[in-house]
């Protein structure tokens, strides 16, 4: 959609091309899941997004960044077992 399209990603792949030179492609349930992820989050009201050959980590901490700089009364709160969240941890930031 347009708002996907408008969103220019820190993209890891972008800033190191062989990133994921090694790494196997996504598992096969979990790409059988993201469809029924996709609907259950939008029927409770919830956005999503998905970006061709964007990592999913690199949209969140981009979108994260943009919330929190653009409104002082933001909190941010992410919900995920990935560590490399913690870097973006502070005082509009967690992770749950």
């Amino acid at each position: 959609n347009d708002y996907e399209a408008s969103i220019k990603v820190a993209s890891t792949v972008e800033a190191y091309p062989k990133y994921k030179e090694n790494r196997p492609g996504l598992p096969q349930p979990i790409r059988l899941a993201i469809p029924q992820a996709q609907k259950l989050t939008e029927s409770v009201g919830m956005k999503t997004i998905m970006m061709e050959q964007e990592e999913a980590d690199d949209i969140i901490g981009t979108l994260t960044k943009k919330c929190i700089m653009s409104n002082d009364e933001i909190q941010v709160k992410i919900m995920s077992p990935d560590k490399d969240f913690y870097q973006l941890i502070g005082p509009k930031l967690s992770i749950l």
